[in-house]
C-alpha cells in the first residue's frame, strides 16, 4: 500500500487464498477513486463500480452464472 500525505494513494489489489484476484481499485487522498472491481472466488467478475472522491457513481453486478443482475441482490 502506498500513502501520500498520510492518506492511502494508488492502486490496491486483494487476493483470495486460492490465488484468484478478489478486489482491485485505486485510492486518491484516502478515498476510492475511478474503477473498482470485485471477483468471486472462482474468478468470475462479481461487480464493478466507478468512484469519484469516494462516492459511488455507477455500478454493475453479475451473478454466479455470469449474467448481469441487480446489484441490490448482492448486498
Amino acid at each position: 500500500m502506498t500513502y501520500k500525505d498520510g492518506e492511502l494513494d494508488g492502486k490496491r489489489i486483494w487476493w483470495y487464498e486460492n490465488g484468484q484476484k478478489k478486489t482491485e481499485g485505486t485510492y486518491k487522498n484516502g478515498k476510492r477513486n475511478k474503477k473498482w472491481t470485485w471477483w468471486q472466488e472462482n474468478g468470475q467478475k462479481e461487480s464493478e463500480g466507478t468512484y469519484k472522491d469516494g462516492e459511488l457513481i455507477s455500478e454493475e453486478c453479475w451473478g454466479e452464472d455470469g449474467n448481469e443482475m441487480d446489484c441490490s441482490e448482492l448486498y
